[in-house]
């Protein structure tokens, strides 16, 4: 298994799928993307931990 992978995903090798992390990198980036409220939302309760 890969510990980090582009953009919070990381590809499990043991047949099950793929484990996304929800990092705030990635609301930040869907943010900027989408101009989603929730997103920047989520991202600025993920700094504050």
């Amino acid at each position: 298994m890969t510990r980090r992978g582009g953009r919070g995903i990381i590809p499990d090798n043991s047949g099950r799928g793929v484990t996304v992390i929800l990092t705030s990198e990635f609301f930040w980036h869907l943010f900027e993307v989408t101009g989603s409220v929730e997103a920047y939302i989520v991202y600025r309760i993920l700094c504050t931990t």
